[in-house]
């Protein structure tokens, strides 16, 4: 029974792409960027996420969910939709008088595709760079951040819009978004 619910939610899905797709060129969602983006266009990403040191609650600890900022321009690269910037971020959780505190900087790469619905722009990327953990119990130490992740932006108008991100080291990202 649970292989036919899923088959007729997959063939629903299916047939409801198509019919929002219309005249949509499947050929050039590869080289187009979606969500109304547009060579030069910079965009800001402001969000809140889960990662392993949020679930420090759980465990008889506590935890602020990780914050993170990120600004991308889009700069093509032939006909490939790209978009370079950086990131920052991080988190502080902890137990009793025990607290720690995570910190990363990174360069960020996205490849966007161009889907058939208006104003929702998805892209995968990584991002690479340095990390930096200190604690009141132990000395700082610095170290390499590597982060590759699955996203997509829905875009409410030219300039607004919400973004959310899945991958790792941070499972789950979900904000706001600004195009410039």
């Amino acid at each position: 029974m649970k292989k036919l619910k899923g088959l007729f939610a997959a063939l629903i899905m299916l047939c409801s792409t198509s019919v929002f797709a219309g005249d949509f060129d499947w050929s050039q969602c590869w080289c187009n960027y979606g969500g109304g983006i547009e060579k030069g266009d910079m965009i800001v990403d402001v969000a809140v996420g889960l990662n392993e040191g949020f679930f420090t609650a759980f465990n008889g600890g506590w935890g602020i969910p990780y914050v993170h900022a990120s600004f991308d321009v889009a700069v093509p690269i032939w006909k490939l939709p790209f978009t370079f910037g950086g990131s920052v971020g991080a988190n502080i959780s902890g137990w009793d008088s025990y607290v720690s505190t995570y910190m990363n900087v990174a360069a960020q790469v996205k490849y966007h595709i161009m889907l058939p619905v208006e104003n929702l722009d998805v892209y995968a990327g990584v991002r690479l760079g340095a990390n930096l953990a200190f604690s009141n119990a132990w000395d700082p130490s610095f170290g390499f951040y590597g982060d590759g992740f699955l996203g997509a932006h829905y875009f409410l108008n030219d300039n607004f819009g919400f973004v959310a991100e899945f991958g790792y080291p941070v499972w789950l990202k979900a904000g706001i978004s600004l195009k410039f």
